[in-house]
């Protein structure tokens, strides 16, 4: 009796494919057979189209475009305006030897990317590394700046003071 009981088992517990003798594994079907036959129905028969987001609009593009040229310009003029063509950082007033940062001190936003306005050259270590990375307690020149920024642009001045005040 207890032969007939698990060879009775065995059979309800095989794979429903015809001539399929493999252990049942899900819905009715051996490992293989699961995969092979139900899995492979349920996928899409065409993959689904890919979409890449681009990196830039056509007007930002445009604005970067002429954000490089007026750069260019602007940091001549800047040479050109300094006795000896000197240029001096807005963040530690030392001298920069070599290519300029550029800071924008209202931001790259919208429009503001190319308002010259605030557009002021520093050394990149200044820039980056210490007014965009450091809390303004850390800065050395932070003091100095505000003092500096203060009387050249009162704007400048508001912003970065309210950037003090939350560190």
């Amino acid at each position: 009796m207890k032969q007939t009981m698990t060879s009775i088992r065995r059979s309800k517990k095989s794979c429903s494919m015809e001539g399929c003798t493999s252990a049942l594994w899900g819905r009715g079907w051996c490992r293989f057979h699961y995969g092979t036959e139900y899995l492979l129905k349920r996928q899409p028969k065409t993959p689904s189209q890919s979409y890449q987001i681009p990196r830039n609009t056509a007007k930002r593009s445009s604005q970067v475009t002429k954000y490089h040229s007026n750069r260019k310009s602007f940091i001549q003029a800047e040479r050109e305006a300094h006795p000896q063509e000197k240029l001096f950082c807005i963040f530690c007033d030392k001298e920069i030897h070599g290519e300029p940062s550029l800071h924008h001190a209202m931001g790259r936003d919208d429009e503001s990317i190319l308002d010259e306005t605030f557009w002021y050259l520093s050394h990149n270590d200044c820039h980056v590394h210490q007014f965009h990375a450091m809390s303004c307690k850390d800065i050395p020149w932070w003091d100095h700046y505000m003092k500096r920024m203060k009387n050249i642009n009162p704007l400048v001045y508001e912003k970065d003071l309210k950037r003090q005040n939350k560190a």
